[in-house]
Protein backbone atom coordinates (compact mmCIF):
# COMPACT_ATOMS: atom_id res chain seq x y z
CA UNK A 1 0.00 0.00 0.00
CA UNK A 2 1.34 3.43 -0.91
CA UNK A 3 2.30 5.81 1.84
CA UNK A 4 -0.23 8.63 1.45
CA UNK A 5 2.02 11.08 3.28
CA UNK A 6 4.86 10.38 0.84
CA UNK A 7 2.54 11.05 -2.11
CA UNK A 8 1.26 14.21 -0.47
CA UNK A 9 4.83 15.44 -0.10
CA UNK A 10 5.44 14.92 -3.83
CA UNK A 11 2.19 16.31 -5.20
CA UNK A 12 1.63 19.90 -6.13
CA UNK A 13 -2.17 20.09 -6.58
CA UNK A 14 -1.84 23.04 -8.95
CA UNK A 15 -0.16 20.63 -11.42
CA UNK A 16 -2.73 17.82 -11.13
CA UNK A 17 -4.64 18.50 -14.36
CA UNK A 18 -1.38 18.83 -16.35
CA UNK A 19 0.19 15.81 -14.65
CA UNK A 20 -2.80 13.68 -15.63
CA UNK A 21 -2.81 14.92 -19.24
CA UNK A 22 0.97 14.44 -19.63
CA UNK A 23 0.62 10.99 -18.07
CA UNK A 24 -1.88 10.13 -20.79
CA UNK A 25 0.57 11.43 -23.42
CA UNK A 26 3.04 8.82 -22.13
CA UNK A 27 0.43 6.05 -21.96
CA UNK A 28 -0.90 6.72 -25.47
CA UNK A 29 2.65 6.96 -26.82
CA UNK A 30 3.38 3.48 -25.45
CA UNK A 31 0.18 2.20 -27.09
CA UNK A 32 1.28 3.79 -30.38
CA UNK A 33 4.55 1.89 -30.15
CA UNK A 34 2.63 -1.34 -29.50
CA UNK A 35 0.57 -0.63 -32.64
CA UNK A 36 3.82 -0.28 -34.62
CA UNK A 37 5.00 -3.60 -33.13
CA UNK A 38 1.77 -5.29 -34.19
CA UNK A 39 2.04 -3.93 -37.72
CA UNK A 40 5.68 -5.09 -37.90
CA UNK A 41 4.64 -8.60 -36.83
CA UNK A 42 1.97 -8.73 -39.55
CA UNK A 43 4.07 -7.21 -42.35
CA UNK A 44 7.06 -9.43 -41.51
CA UNK A 45 4.85 -12.50 -41.39
CA UNK A 46 5.49 -13.17 -37.71
CA UNK A 47 2.10 -14.71 -37.13
CA UNK A 48 2.58 -15.66 -33.51
CA UNK A 49 3.31 -13.51 -30.47
CA UNK A 50 6.43 -15.21 -29.24
CA UNK A 51 9.28 -14.17 -27.03
CA UNK A 52 11.41 -14.01 -30.18
CA UNK A 53 9.07 -11.44 -31.75
CA UNK A 54 9.11 -9.34 -28.60
CA UNK A 55 12.89 -9.65 -28.27
CA UNK A 56 13.15 -8.04 -31.70
CA UNK A 57 10.55 -5.29 -31.41
CA UNK A 58 11.44 -4.08 -27.92
CA UNK A 59 15.02 -3.46 -29.05
CA UNK A 60 14.11 -1.28 -32.02
CA UNK A 61 13.31 2.40 -31.42
CA UNK A 62 10.21 3.86 -33.02
CA UNK A 63 12.08 5.79 -35.72
CA UNK A 64 13.83 2.61 -36.83
CA UNK A 65 10.57 0.65 -36.74
CA UNK A 66 9.04 3.19 -39.12
CA UNK A 67 12.04 2.96 -41.49
CA UNK A 68 11.93 -0.84 -41.46
CA UNK A 69 8.15 -0.90 -42.01
CA UNK A 70 8.39 1.53 -44.90
CA UNK A 71 11.25 -0.35 -46.56
CA UNK A 72 9.63 -3.78 -46.27
CA UNK A 73 6.22 -2.41 -47.27
CA UNK A 74 7.74 -0.66 -50.30
CA UNK A 75 9.17 -3.97 -51.52
CA UNK A 76 5.84 -5.74 -51.33
CA UNK A 77 2.89 -3.44 -50.57
CA UNK A 78 -0.58 -5.00 -50.54
CA UNK A 79 -1.71 -1.94 -52.54
CA UNK A 80 -0.34 1.45 -53.55
CA UNK A 81 -3.02 3.21 -51.50
CA UNK A 82 -2.14 1.15 -48.41
CA UNK A 83 1.55 2.03 -48.77
CA UNK A 84 0.76 5.73 -49.32
CA UNK A 85 -1.37 5.73 -46.16
CA UNK A 86 1.45 4.10 -44.17
CA UNK A 87 3.96 6.60 -45.55
CA UNK A 88 1.66 9.49 -44.59
CA UNK A 89 1.13 8.12 -41.09
CA UNK A 90 4.86 7.60 -40.50
CA UNK A 91 5.53 11.15 -41.71
CA UNK A 92 2.86 12.48 -39.32
CA UNK A 93 4.39 10.58 -36.39
CA UNK A 94 7.93 11.65 -37.25
CA UNK A 95 7.32 15.30 -38.14
CA UNK A 96 4.36 16.28 -35.94
CA UNK A 97 3.68 13.85 -33.12
CA UNK A 98 7.18 12.85 -31.99
CA UNK A 99 8.53 16.41 -31.66
CA UNK A 100 5.42 17.53 -29.76
CA UNK A 101 5.55 14.48 -27.51
CA UNK A 102 9.15 15.35 -26.69
CA UNK A 103 8.15 18.93 -25.89
CA UNK A 104 5.29 17.88 -23.60
CA UNK A 105 7.40 15.28 -21.80
CA UNK A 106 10.79 17.01 -21.58
CA UNK A 107 10.01 20.72 -21.31
CA UNK A 108 9.83 22.42 -17.94
CA UNK A 109 6.26 23.28 -16.91
CA UNK A 110 5.42 26.12 -14.58
CA UNK A 111 2.30 27.92 -13.35
CA UNK A 112 0.72 28.80 -11.03
CA UNK A 113 -2.20 29.87 -13.19
CA UNK A 114 -3.82 28.22 -16.19
CA UNK A 115 -2.57 28.16 -18.85
CA UNK A 116 0.75 26.80 -17.63
CA UNK A 117 3.87 27.62 -19.59
CA UNK A 118 6.21 25.13 -21.22
CA UNK A 119 9.83 26.18 -21.23
CA UNK A 120 11.85 24.67 -24.07
CA UNK A 121 15.54 24.91 -23.32
CA UNK A 122 18.16 25.32 -26.01
CA UNK A 123 20.75 27.83 -27.06
CA UNK A 124 19.80 29.96 -30.03
CA UNK A 125 21.52 32.93 -31.63
CA UNK A 126 19.33 35.35 -33.54
CA UNK A 127 19.46 38.75 -35.12
CA UNK A 128 16.03 40.29 -34.60
CA UNK A 129 16.56 43.18 -37.04
CA UNK A 130 19.12 44.28 -39.57
CA UNK A 131 21.94 46.38 -38.13
CA UNK A 132 21.20 45.07 -34.61
CA UNK A 133 23.63 42.95 -32.62
CA UNK A 134 23.21 39.19 -32.42
CA UNK A 135 21.22 38.07 -29.37
CA UNK A 136 21.48 34.89 -27.36
CA UNK A 137 18.48 33.08 -25.90
CA UNK A 138 18.56 29.90 -23.86
CA UNK A 139 14.87 29.07 -23.76
CA UNK A 140 11.48 29.73 -25.31
CA UNK A 141 8.34 29.98 -23.18
CA UNK A 142 5.04 28.75 -24.64
CA UNK A 143 1.76 29.18 -22.75
CA UNK A 144 -0.05 25.85 -23.15
CA UNK A 145 -3.64 25.28 -21.99
CA UNK A 146 -4.29 21.80 -20.59
CA UNK A 147 -6.91 21.36 -23.34
CA UNK A 148 -4.05 21.49 -25.86
CA UNK A 149 -2.34 18.58 -24.09
CA UNK A 150 -5.60 16.56 -24.14
CA UNK A 151 -6.03 17.36 -27.85
CA UNK A 152 -2.55 15.98 -28.42
CA UNK A 153 -3.47 12.80 -26.50
CA UNK A 154 -6.37 12.39 -28.96
CA UNK A 155 -3.96 12.86 -31.90
CA UNK A 156 -1.71 10.06 -30.64
CA UNK A 157 -4.73 7.81 -30.07
CA UNK A 158 -5.96 8.50 -33.62
CA UNK A 159 -2.53 7.55 -35.01
CA UNK A 160 -2.67 4.25 -33.07
CA UNK A 161 -6.14 3.57 -34.43
CA UNK A 162 -4.93 4.28 -37.98
CA UNK A 163 -2.02 1.87 -37.49
CA UNK A 164 -4.31 -0.84 -36.18
CA UNK A 165 -6.68 -0.37 -39.13
CA UNK A 166 -3.67 -0.54 -41.43
CA UNK A 167 -2.53 -3.79 -39.80
CA UNK A 168 -6.01 -5.29 -40.19
CA UNK A 169 -6.19 -4.19 -43.80
CA UNK A 170 -2.73 -5.58 -44.57
CA UNK A 171 -3.74 -8.89 -43.09
CA UNK A 172 -7.01 -8.97 -45.08
CA UNK A 173 -5.33 -7.97 -48.36
CA UNK A 174 -2.55 -10.55 -48.06
CA UNK A 175 -4.44 -13.45 -46.45
CA UNK A 176 -5.15 -15.08 -49.82
CA UNK A 177 -1.54 -14.99 -50.99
Amino acid sequence: MADDSAEANLRLPVFDSYAMAIGYVCIEWALLEIAFDRLMRIVMGWTHRSEVTHALTVNIDMRSKMKILLAVSFISPPSDRWFDDLKDLCRTVEEALRPMRNRFVHDIWFGPDEPFTRRTRGTKFSKPQSFQPVQLSNYVDTPTPVAEVWAFVRSIKEASERLNRSANEYYELTACE
